[in-house]
């Protein structure tokens, strides 16, 4: 085998069909290595499932071999055995790598066509010719059994025939390996089966799929092997059916024991706050649960899972179904609105709070009183000595790192802008915190700071229901944790007996046949 004008990898790997290879790639960012020497390869027409917790790497590995992470900072890339350097996206597209990311990239007011040849169209005679584009989406959309018209408006789609554009678009691209990255978060059971369906034929034709999923029942059902990624390492790499779900999971977590300091709760009779038979569409089925005076709740839930869904109605931002019931001190609420829940005490930390918890332009100052104004105006004029006075309690108590009240939140760091938020929710004397991915996005330090600022609050005898993905915080941090899977609680931990490997394997579906 010639080595000299094309490096290849080992005629090992030729001989075992593989498409592309990764050989002890290292990608670090500042003050964290994303990945730590890791091998992985595809074989030609199989189903790989990428798996880990987290901040893993999963996401890391795929934008390096998609070309948005360059360069890396070790190792090599084979592609058919041959080395490549994947420096940009087209670089991977060319050679035939595409994916579908869990966040929809489609524009919803063009139509099918124009959404999968955007940035490629086909041009004749230098016109764009839409007969020709038209006449090839048909077939892209027969091949992915999805029965519209190449005109339609991705504005009128369902989420389950937009992700079917999706892959239409990324199959026009004629790839050898599509990658899938959480396809079936928002799927309903017979949605899920119609995409391993179309997974199937696609690997009867030659391409290849990396499956990127949370949900071990799926993996169970369409991976041929699988590769678990743990804080940037790789574990291993498995035939599916060698590893069971418990040691799937282990391998996730590496066994990691936790010690638990978390505060006790006193009232366990009346519960603050009764949520009964919540549903919605397909993402809830039947929610209830209770939450008690300092009590700090966690609900555990990946991708897909519903969780945050519950959050949002409790707050007002979804409406509730009809026969769903909120009770607030024994008292049924109808909170069709975030103010009749700031009303009630209810305040909520969103997962995007760039988007939905501050004002980026504003002032740290404007922001913490945001949610209580009327403490700090009298006759529609504001008490400057008044808000100054509280703002500076805030960030004092929070240790918010800014150059004073006045200072445009845009410009403090992810923690810091976290931290002023929950500042706005403190402000408004909340009794219930319903609080979503509260450390998303935010450095080690300024998690642990804001845990102890959780405790504090359950200490002064606030409740708060913390809804994650992180399920270490939650097994440290929480009296009691609930378990959502496809839209349920499945299971429920009380502080002594949860632990991460139990939780994860729960909200991975890993207790299911």
């Amino acid at each position: 085998m010639k080595t000299n004008d094309n490096k290849t990898s080992t005629s090992t790997n030729l001989l075992n069909n593989i498409l592309v290879e990764i050989k002890g790639v290292t990608k670090k960012f500042p003050g964290v290595i994303a990945l730590k020497d890791v091998n992985f390869s595809v074989k030609k027409s199989e189903v790989h499932a990428l798996i880990g917790e987290n901040g893993s790497g999963k996401s890391t590995l795929i934008k390096t071999l998609t070309g948005l992470y360059y360069p890396v900072d070790n190792g090599k890339f084979y592609w058919e055995g041959k080395e490549i350097i994947i420096k940009k996206p087209k670089v991977a597209q060319d050679i035939g790598i595409s994916c579908i990311y869990q966040e929809r990239q489609l524009i919803p007011f063009f139509n099918i066509t124009s959404n999968i040849f955007l940035g490629r169209e086909i041009v004749k005679n230098h016109i764009i010719d839409k007969r020709t584009m038209y006449k090839n989406t048909q077939e892209l959309l027969k091949l992915v059994a999805l029965e519209c018209n190449p005109n339609d408006s991705i504005h009128d789609l369902n989420l389950n025939q937009k992700l079917k554009v999706e892959i239409a678009k990324g199959l026009a691209k004629n790839p050898k390996l599509l990658i899938l990255d959480e396809p079936t978060a928002i799927l309903s059971y017979k949605e899920v089966e119609d995409l391993f369906n179309i997974i199937k034929e696609l690997t009867t034709k030659g391409i290849s799929i990396i499956y990127v999923s949370h949900r071990l029942d799926e993996i169970y059902k369409i991976a041929d092997r699988v590769s678990i990624l743990r804080d940037g390492k790789m574990i291993g790499t498995y035939n599916i059916f060698e590893v069971t779900k418990e040691q799937i999971v282990q391998k996730m977590t590496g066994g990691k024991k936790i010690i638990q300091k978390v505060p006790k709760f006193k009232n366990k009779e009346n519960p603050i706050l009764h949520v009964s038979n919540i549903s919605k569409n397909n993402l809830l089925k039947g929610i209830s649960f209770k939450l008690f005076e300092g009590e700090i709740l966690g609900i555990a839930g990946l991708v897909g899972s519903g969780s945050e869904e519950v959050g949002n109605i409790i707050f007002g931002i979804e409406e509730i179904n009809e026969d769903g019931k909120i009770h607030l001190y024994n008292k049924e609420l109808k909170i069709n609105s975030t103010s009749k829940a700031l009303k009630n005490k209810i305040a909520l930390l969103p997962k995007d709070r760039r988007e939905d918890g501050i004002f980026l332009n504003m002032s740290v100052g404007n922001n913490i009183t945001l949610a209580n104004l009327k403490v700090v105006s009298k006759g529609g004029f504001i008490n400057h000595f008044l808000e100054r006075r509280i703002v500076k309690k805030f960030i004092d108590l929070l240790l918010i790192k800014t150059s004073g009240l006045l200072q445009r939140v845009k410009y403090l760091s992810g923690g810091n802008q976290q931290k002023v938020v929950i500042a706005k929710w403190l402000n408004s004397n909340a009794k219930v915190f319903i609080l979503i991915e509260p450390t998303h996005g935010i450095d080690v330090g300024a998690k642990s700071e804001i845990f102890n600022l959780i405790q504090k609050l359950a200490i002064e005898g606030k409740s708060i229901i913390i809804i994650s993905s992180e399920i270490e915080e939650l097994v440290k941090n929480c009296n009691r944790i609930l378990v959502m899977y496809k839209g349920k609680i499945v299971t429920e931990f009380n502080q002594k007996d949860a632990t991460i490997e139990k939780v994860l394997l729960y909200s991975m579906g890993g207790n299911e046949d």
